[in-house]
């Protein structure tokens, strides 16, 4: 079934019993978006369920981890050349 391609995460940031949306959120995309960078297995489509706060949390890990990961790229090239 498609269902079978569904990732999951298991969240390491926070302790046990702790609830954090906004941080859950940001450490299973910050690790899809560099799996994603690494493997160039994007996703088709990334559902967000939730509010604005959620969307800006989703966006900003997305964001920040593409460019961590450019960033170390670059200084790879740079170590490499």
């Amino acid at each position: 079934s498609e269902t079978g391609k569904y990732k999951r995460y298991r969240i390491r940031s926070l302790a046990d019993g702790m609830i954090d949306d906004f941080a859950s959120m940001r450490e299973v995309l910050t690790r899809r978006t560099k799996e994603a960078i690494e493997l160039g297995n994007w996703p088709n489509l990334i559902i967000i369920d939730g509010g604005k706060g959620q969307l800006s949390a989703a966006v900003g890990a997305i964001t920040a981890a593409s460019r961590k990961q450019e960033a170390v790229r670059e200084n790879v090239d740079i170590l490499d050349a």
